[in-house]
């Protein structure tokens, strides 16, 4: 769209002017296109966003603004405060019924209800998890807060046994608290479980993905718990920094 300058003006970018008689300034005569190509535009952006134009709506401009970025899209914001039409993703209740879009975007569904870490519907805001219902009145947001976000598998098998509704810990890395050493993380040197790699928080890797890379390994001669005065461990990290983690409504 074009801007459309007053008939008779001097150049494409000519202001308007209102009518003056006792200055005897003429106002400028409007040519049909600076009515008829803004409203155009406007009713193509309504629809474009789904929206059918009403005569009796004057917030469908609005309304198609907000909906090119959909109920449900998270984003980091460098500020202390969400932006308006966005909510903290802090893992709280809010009410369905003020936020009717946003929970038909992440509802986990009716089956998913009782066990969803996310998404799900419940009866008392300050008490979520324990009064979930698939009727209840307030949908409960994801709690960003501390944490990285990670694609979902979604058949990949990289990561095939999380739901899109779940979170995930960390990797641990063993240290020694007195010294330089770094440890291995086991669970019983005898019979390690099958699930050794979920318990220290690890995935199943593509071996082709790491040519030349080998392990050192010696007989264990002691195990200590994670909470022992001469181990710990922490979670492995990347460099990042803080930001506020909004949910779109």
């Amino acid at each position: 769209m074009e801007y459309q300058p007053p008939f008779g003006s001097a150049g494409p970018d000519a202001p308007y002017v209102n009518h003056a008689a006792a200055q005897g300034v003429d106002g400028s005569l409007v040519p049909a296109e600076a009515i008829e190509h803004p409203m155009r535009e406007i009713v193509a952006a309504i629809e474009a966003a789904g929206l059918v134009p009403d005569a009796l709506d004057l917030t469908q401009l609005a309304q198609a603004v907000s909906r090119q970025m959909p109920a449900g899209a998270v984003m980091p914001f460098a500020s202390a405060s969400p932006p308006t039409g966005w909510l903290r993703a802090n893992g709280a209740a809010v009410a369905r019924d003020s936020y009717a879009a946003l929970d038909a975007a992440i509802y986990c569904g009716d089956a998913d209800n009782a066990a969803a870490e996310w998404g799900y519907r419940c009866t008392d805001p300050l008490n979520p998890d324990g009064t979930r219902s698939v009727t209840g009145a307030h949908i409960v947001l994801p709690d960003m807060r501390g944490r990285f976000v990670r694609a979902l598998d979604d058949g990949a098998g990289i990561d095939p046994s999380r739901t899109l509704w779940a979170y995930q810990k960390a990797t641990l890395l063993g240290y020694d608290v007195g010294g330089p050493a770094v440890f291995a993380l086991t669970t019983t040197p005898l019979e390690p479980p099958a699930d050794t790699a979920a318990i220290i928080g690890g995935d199943q890797i593509d071996q082709a993905s790491y040519a030349g890379a080998q392990f050192a390994s010696v007989q264990p001669n002691q195990i200590s718990p994670l909470d022992s005065i001469a181990a710990e461990a922490v979670g492995v990290r990347p460099t990042n920094t803080a930001a506020l983690v909004c949910i779109k409504y």
